[in-house]
């Protein structure tokens, strides 16, 4: 499902997060919770990824560039 984040604003020190889905329905806090989770546990995978293939002697692309790992 695809999610919508919108940032507002006001006097450049307040900023507030409007979050909904797809269909324009406001999330509720224990959704949000679940989508954090689920992205840092998407980068902890990646980063474990990364340090195996760093193991393997695998390479890295980062910009453009290959990086030997």
């Amino acid at each position: 499902m695809d999610y919508e984040v919108s940032m507002a604003r006001q006097y450049s020190e307040e900023c507030r997060a409007n979050l909904r889905d797809a269909t324009g329905t406001q999330l509720r806090s224990k959704k949000i919770k679940f989508l954090l989770i689920s992205i840092m546990t998407q980068g902890y995978d990646l980063a474990m990824d990364l340090v195996l293939r760093a193991n393997k002697g695998g390479t890295l692309c980062h910009g453009g560039q290959q990086i030997k790992l």
